[in-house]
């Protein structure tokens, strides 16, 4: 019998380069799962911290970050009073948070991944923007409502990015519209979508600024 080897070496060589070639693509989703999953564990993580800031921004000050005032609704509240003592409080101890402002005049913080991230007075149950009585500017106002909270607000992001927040923060518990992590609008029929994190019960004392 006589074997063509020129023909069994283009067969090894084509076989070869299919395995090859399927190990490429294996490893590059691999790769690129990694990477996103490192992006979901770094935004987690941040979103934590800045909650965690907030809280031992009121512990040291005694007072909830303060706020911008539109008629009798709280717009918009000053995160930048998290890495900046511009009230020069001399309880302050921060900077709380290693995220810095988006400029010396604005109110929200400049992420690497969500972009802007700034911070509303919102109902808890659906998001809604809260009017609570009657703010006075310059004035300190108590808010004693379990229902009204803080809610941290992004720039639009692709939905399979808040998709993955969404399982790996609210345990898996997809509902754009509550929980810890929301969405502004509906995931399964847009693309992008700001990402909105509840912080929690807005019950210290705003001041509104003048």
């Amino acid at each position: 019998m006589k074997f063509n080897k020129g023909a069994m070496f283009g067969l090894d060589a084509r076989v070869a380069l299919a395995i090859i070639g399927s190990l490429s693509v294996i490893a590059g989703a691999s790769i690129y799962t990694a990477i996103e999953d490192s992006k979901v564990a770094r935004i987690s993580q941040d979103l934590k911290e800045i909650e965690k800031s907030i809280v031992a921004y009121r512990l040291d000050t005694g007072l909830e970050l303060a706020a911008d005032l539109d008629s009798t609704f709280i717009k918009n509240f000053y995160l930048r009073e998290l890495v900046d003592n511009h009230q020069e409080f001399s309880n302050w101890k921060g900077p709380y948070i290693d995220i810095d402002a988006v400029s010396a005049s604005s109110p929200c913080l400049k992420h690497s991944l969500l972009g802007n991230i700034c911070a509303e007075f919102s109902s808890l149950d659906n998001s809604a923007q809260a009017t609570i009585g009657l703010f006075t500017k310059g004035e300190p106002t108590k808010i004693d409502d379990a229902n009204f909270g803080i809610l941290l607000k992004t720039d639009l992001v692709k939905s399979d990015l808040y998709l993955a927040l969404e399982k790996a923060l609210d345990a898996g518990d997809i509902n754009y519209q509550k929980g810890k992590v929301q969405a502004s609008r509906n995931p399964a029929t847009n693309s992008t979508v700001s990402i909105w994190y509840n912080v929690g019960n807005a019950n210290s004392y705003i001041p509104v600024r003048p």
